[in-house]
């Protein structure tokens, strides 16, 4: 049969073009479970020096350049 493995992912974003006039850009992530379990919430972080963010997933712009954002579901 098919089984599909959890959590699965929803509206995932791969690639995200930010402005630096832009301000508090928000990413949404969702994880839709299955089987009665409860849906997680995403936290967000990185490592960049390019951008801030916030643990609920808003962006601010540093400067120009490309950063990798990591999406964790408490």
């Amino acid at each position: 049969g098919n089984y599909k493995i959890l959590p699965e992912v929803w509206s995932p974003v791969s690639e995200v073009n930010i402005k630096l006039s832009d301000e508090n850009y928000k990413l949404n992530a969702f994880r839709y479970a299955y089987y009665g379990m409860k849906d997680a919430s995403a936290e967000y972080s990185t490592e960049s020096s390019i951008i801030s963010i916030t643990p609920d997933g808003v962006i601010t712009p540093k400067k120009e350049g490309t950063a990798i954002v990591h999406v964790t579901f408490k």
